[in-house]
């Protein structure tokens, strides 16, 4: 997992970094009218609003590699190890997910707002969609392929 800023983006060498930056470089906020975007290589990116709710649950992926960017308000995200998950939906390959509980003492709160990103692995267990108190957020997740 990695959380930064969305300027030092660039100092990162994960597989996609380049399409990402690129992506954001190329598009202000106001004019992202999509809700899903094709990049090169396979990256899409879709984009996704949240409102407050009381439920969430952890998702875990095998094909992608998920870059969260918060391009307005504020994100709470849980993460947690995979390995101190308990499957309780098992992996869809369709959706490229499969859901977990995670005990509260397991998991830790990311918060990211406005300008910042986390990139999360398959290892890695995420409980996203959580806005702050009760703020909405506006975020990109692009998902980048594992494999080409």
């Amino acid at each position: 997992m990695i959380v930064d800023k969305i300027g030092l983006l660039g100092t990162y060498a994960f597989k996609g970094c380049q399409v990402v930056e690129k992506f954001l470089l190329e598009h202000a906020p106001e004019t992202i009218t999509e809700k899903r975007y094709e990049l090169s290589n396979g990256i899409f990116v879709m984009v996704q609003e949240g409102v407050p709710r009381e439920n969430y649950c952890f998702e875990a992926h095998r094909r992608y590699i998920d870059v969260q960017v918060v391009l307005a308000g504020n994100e709470k995200i849980f993460w947690a190890s995979l390995q101190d998950g308990n499957c309780t939906v098992e992996y869809d390959e369709k959706c490229d997910a499969a859901f977990y509980q995670v005990a509260e003492e397991c998991a830790t709160d990311i918060h990211l707002f406005d300008g910042m990103f986390a990139v999360f692995g398959p290892q890695d267990l995420h409980a996203p969609l959580n806005p702050l108190g009760a703020n909405t957020f506006l975020k990109l997740v692009f998902k980048i392929p594992l494999k080409e």
